[in-house]
């Protein structure tokens, strides 16, 4: 909760009645919680500053691990057990210290105004007392600083002979757990996933890795398969998101002057921005199967990602030369790269606030206050009432490359809701995703 300062604490065990076990306020029982100003870091991170001076971060409250929950508050950090709240126990530090660690360390990192990191410092988990290790201020700075990963910190940096470097450093011994070097003007691929980085080189070519071990999941050489010269024009961010079958490649461009564009759904949903070319590769076989040079201005919906059949996008676009905003959804099939479904509507009905899938009946809904928007296996029974567009596919960027198969996702429903039935839940419709295989 950001603008409350609450950090909570749920049981889900019980998915009819969740309970809530506790809650804590980042800032005590004081007054004083009027934000006085917000700013973002280098990296993105954004800050709000309290009228007493003291910072908060949103979005990450603190490192939460099974044996305790340590949270960065006005009064310094401080150490729960995340089953009852009890305190285990606390510690003077800045209020706007970063957080991550394992189960054994607590890492703690201050920054300054501008986001650059002024001091680090290593706890040990059960009673918070430091751990002298090599000063990794510096190393922490965005500009070498790709992730965090449990004790280690995976970093880009400069290496020998103007080549890049990529490695994983751990920061209990200061030492490299692996490294890997790249020729220069190669540019890192960030992940959604911690579990796995990658390099674009300036050919095109790609490599992705474990970011535990260093070992190689994807390389990609050849020149049918890599990414085409007129795609590495004008790229600002290079992103990673899979599933069970395939890597997603994600070249974002800037955006147009005068257009803004925010995701279609709210309340927790979370969505990537997408605003240029995506290239699917195949996870086990290692082949390039499709892209798309067609997404603007788009953001790609990531819950339930690794179990639906489609890339789903949804954005509220905002054009300030002609004062009109509009919610313009498409649909790709994972399998093909073909775009399924396009339609563009009104966005006086503001976000879709929840998501159903549906496995057993093959649907997807995404739900707003007015309407239902339902995405339906062409073989199963529709219900309900409302327009069918009926779009027709359009081809993927290599058509010669798609496999032989029916569009598992077509017949399309916008159900419009009686007024009595737009009633807003409390918390999102979407069912817990089956556990996932392990990764190879």
């Amino acid at each position: 909760d950001v603008y409350k300062r609450q950090v909570y604490m749920w049981d889900f065990s019980d998915e009819k009645n969740p309970r809530k076990l506790w809650e804590y306020n980042l800032l005590g029982k004081v007054a004083g919680g009027n934000i006085i100003d917000q700013r973002q870091d280098a990296d993105g991170t954004l800050w709000h500053t309290y009228a007493d001076g003291s910072r908060l971060r949103v979005g990450q409250a603190g490192c939460l691990q099974t044996s305790y929950v340590c949270l960065p508050t006005r009064q310094g950090l401080i150490a729960l057990e995340p089953t009852t709240g009890k305190v285990l126990w606390q510690r003077e530090s800045s209020s706007g210290v970063r957080l991550f660690g394992d189960d054994e360390f607590v890492f703690a990192v201050e920054t300054g105004q501008d986001g650059a990191p002024t001091r680090t410092e290593v706890l040990r988990a059960v009673d918070g007392v430091a751990v002298q290790v090599p000063d990794f201020a510096k190393l922490f700075h965005p500009s070498r600083r790709v992730s965090q990963v449990g004790r280690h910190l995976l970093l880009f940096d400069a290496g020998p002979d103007s080549t890049k470097r990529l490695r994983l450093y751990n920061i209990l011994n200061g030492q490299d757990v692996w490294q890997a070097t790249f020729p220069s003007g190669s540019k890192v691929i960030r992940s959604a996933d911690p579990q796995f980085t990658g390099i674009l080189q300036p050919d095109g070519a790609i490599r992705l890795l474990q970011a535990s071990t260093g070992q190689v999941v994807l390389d990609i050489a050849d020149p049918d398969s890599r990414i085409q010269p007129e795609h590495l024009q004008g790229i600002q961010e290079i992103g990673l998101l899979l599933d069970r079958g395939y890597f997603y490649i994600v070249l974002n461009r800037a955006a147009e002057n005068g257009v803004y564009s925010y995701p279609a759904v709210g309340n927790g949903l979370k969505a990537l921005r997408i605003h240029g070319t995506v290239y699917c590769y195949n996870r086990a076989t290692s082949e390039f199967e499709w892209f798309r040079d067609d997404l603007t201005h788009q953001f790609l919906i990531l819950e339930n990602f690794d179990d639906l059949p489609v890339l789903l996008f949804g954005s509220m676009v905002h054009r300030a030369n002609g004062n009109s905003q509009t919610t313009k959804f498409e649909a790709i099939e994972k399998r093909t790269g073909r775009l399924i479904f396009e339609r563009s509507m009104p966005s006086n009905g503001g976000q879709f606030y929840a998501m159903r899938a549906d496995a057993k009946a093959g649907s997807i809904e995404l739900i707003r206050h007015d309407l239902i928007l339902r995405l339906q296996r062409e073989s199963a029974a529709a219900d309900g009432t409302g327009e069918n567009p009926g779009t027709a596919p359009r081809e993927n960027q290599r058509g010669d490359n798609l496999p032989a198969g029916p569009q598992p996702m077509r017949a399309i429903q916008v159900i419009r809701l009686p007024a009595a039935q737009a009633v807003r839940p409390i918390l999102p419709l979407v069912p817990a995703a089956p556990p996932k295989p392990a990764i190879p």
